[in-house]
């Protein structure tokens, strides 16, 4: 298991001075059962699963958001796709806010981009910021993948996701941009 160490010092320093210890404690509890619950889990670009959801988290991070259960979500957001926790497992341990940002966040059998992210949309601002985090951390990643996939990838997160993060949060915008970009993704 995850120790924390520099890796969690930085999600929790994105929280900022006036994190209740209550907050601070949340987030520690998250990363320290997502690290146990994703332990040498491998997603299809070859990343560890735990990479991505702290990669998820620390973009949240990054965008400014600062509140605990908003970085719990991001690092519980695979729990359901990835693991055996029930509903009752995430509501009881980190409260219905969390589990409920879990649950917009789990994919749905046979559910595309689009309806992922119009669902985030209309479930408010946090869900649409994670799951503008996901798919970021996961373009950082893409290539891993197999060429066609990683192509689908890319396509998707420029006509999906990047319009959307262009409209609602600037800053990952940018950072699709950027990473598009690097990826010869952007206008292709």
């Amino acid at each position: 298991m995850d120790d924390g160490g520099p890796r969690l010092d930085s999600l929790l320093s994105g929280l900022g001075p006036d994190a209740s210890p209550a907050g601070v404690l949340l987030v520690r509890d998250a990363f320290g059962w997502a690290a146990q619950l994703h332990a040498g889990q491998i997603r299809r670009d070859g990343a560890l699963v735990f990479d991505h959801v702290l990669g998820a988290a620390a973009n949240a991070v990054a965008a400014g958001e600062g509140d605990p259960e908003v970085i719990a979500a991001a690092l519980l957001h695979d729990v359901v796709e990835k693991t055996h926790t029930t509903a009752a497992d995430r509501g009881e341990r980190f409260g219905p806010r969390v589990a409920h940002l879990v649950d917009v966040l789990t994919k749905r059998p046979a559910e595309d981009s689009e309806t992922a992210v119009r669902r985030a949309l209309e479930a408010g601002r946090e869900a649409l910021l994670l799951r503008l985090c996901d798919r970021l951390d996961g373009l950082r990643r893409s290539a891993g993948r197999d060429p066609g996939s990683r192509e689908h990838f890319i396509a998707t997160a420029r006509q999906v996701h990047l319009p959307v993060a262009e409209e609602h949060f600037p800053s990952l915008a940018a950072a699709f941009r950027t990473v598009l970009d690097q990826l010869g993704g952007l206008h292709g």
